[in-house]
């Protein structure tokens, strides 16, 4: 007998039972696949800079591509393809990202 602890699966992880994932087609499991890293990539960038929590840059983001008529996954990866750039100064590259598009 498995004497192993039992483990809850983490909300959206694709192994577990709470669903979320469960009716999606393999294009649409593929187009998450591609779309969540920049989200979450321009999310930690925003938190750093502006000193805020998930939710708060999430939120950013939606305002911001809502403001610019652009899709979210579109404005997170200019975010993160422009703001990561080599930069002396802290942040530097990320904040010029966020004045250059009024975002900021």
């Amino acid at each position: 007998m498995d004497q192993s602890p039992s483990r809850d699966p983490a909300p959206g992880d694709p192994s577990g039972t709470d669903g979320r994932l469960a009716g999606l087609d393999a294009e649409a499991l593929q187009r998450l696949a591609t779309t969540q890293p920049p989200i979450e990539q321009a999310k930690g960038m925003l938190m750093g800079y502006y000193g805020i929590d998930a939710d708060a840059a999430f939120a950013l983001l939606s305002r911001w591509s809502s403001e610019r008529h652009v899709k979210v996954r579109d404005l997170s990866r200019r975010v993160v393809e422009r703001g990561s750039v080599p930069d002396p100064e802290p942040f530097g590259a990320l904040r010029r990202v966020l004045e250059q598009d009024g975002a900021g």
